[in-house]
């Protein structure tokens, strides 16, 4: 199950990177972030591990993340894993005309049976939250300008 987001942000592409790549910043954009602990690797380097918590109500719960792909100013490309969920999650910067900068995000989840079935029933709410995480990405990095 894969779907994408995207949005343009009014800031140059050098101000969005940073936001988006700098981990002390998830607690501002990602929904329900606790912490974050590094594992292994160098923040944000090709290979490092990383453990984030957090919480949705009265559940917490351990993302494992591990980074595959870094191409600065131009994607960040990473492998999450919850239970038995796994994800890749793109994201991907394009510099605009007149200091905007273009992100979209995609995921992409590799599942299996039975969660498959719970996923499509849930795809809606998912996109829609995904959008929410990039629209508050954009308030925060424009109200930074």
């Amino acid at each position: 199950m894969k779907f994408t987001n995207e949005i343009v942000i009014k800031s140059p592409i050098a101000r969005v990177w940073h936001f988006a790549y700098e981990t002390g910043n998830l607690k501002q954009w990602a929904d329900g972030f606790l912490s974050y602990e590094q594992i292994s690797g160098s923040i944000r380097e090709k290979g490092s591990k990383s453990i984030h918590t957090y919480q949705v109500g009265a559940i917490m719960y351990l993302v494992t993340e591990e980074t595959l792909e870094v191409v600065p100013y131009k994607q960040l490309k990473l492998l999450q894993q919850r239970s038995r969920e796994i994800c890749e999650v793109e994201l991907f910067f394009e510099e605009k005309s007149g200091n905007e900068t273009f992100v979209r995000m995609t995921y992409d989840f590799k599942l299996r049976f039975p969660e498959k079935i719970l996923y499509t029933l849930l795809w809606p709410y998912s996109k829609i939250k995904t959008r929410k995480i990039l629209e508050k990405m954009k308030v925060l990095v424009e109200n930074e300008s």
